[in-house]
């Protein structure tokens, strides 16, 4: 079928080459589309505005009522087109703003500004207890084995 319809591409300008190339190029996407194997690269509008949204996230990350609802109010777009912006990227909105948070809170960890409970604070997690559990998940060890002198 693609050979048959690359062979048989009506021209418009002319060039029956740019044409073909085109109409396979298409095809090509749909058939990669149709198969499920590959997302097509996001338009450039949503990468800017997935930018502009991590940009806001990292202004905002010690703020502990940032949540999907939240982040998509403050940039007129719908929870939905939030989520679908970041699929792409591997991780969900959520992974993605605990994620940096956990590397703050490492920082400060390492860097001795402050004990557990109020880095955890700092950062955005209203429970030490929930912000430890992750913190040891991501990094395979408890928090407070990070602070100076604990080691």
């Amino acid at each position: 079928m693609l050979r048959d319809l690359a062979g048989n591409a009506p021209t418009i300008a002319g060039d029956p080459r740019a044409d073909a190339t085109d109409l396979a190029r298409r095809v090509a996407g749909l058939a990669v589309t149709a198969a499920g194997t590959a997302r097509p690269a996001p338009p450039p509008a949503d990468a800017r505005l997935r930018a502009r949204i991590e940009t806001y996230l990292r202004a905002n990350l010690a703020d502990p009522d940032l949540s999907p609802e939240t982040i998509a109010a403050a940039h007129f777009i719908s929870t939905r087109h939030l989520h679908r912006l970041f699929a792409g990227t591997g991780r969900t909105v959520g992974q993605w703003l605990r994620a940096e948070r956990l590397e703050r809170a490492r920082h400060d960890l390492v860097t001795g500004q402050g004990g557990v409970a109020e880095i955890s604070r700092r950062w955005g997690f209203s429970d030490p207890a929930v912000f430890s559990r992750a913190f040891k998940a991501a990094y395979g060890t408890a928090p407070s084995r990070l602070l100076p002198g604990s080691g």
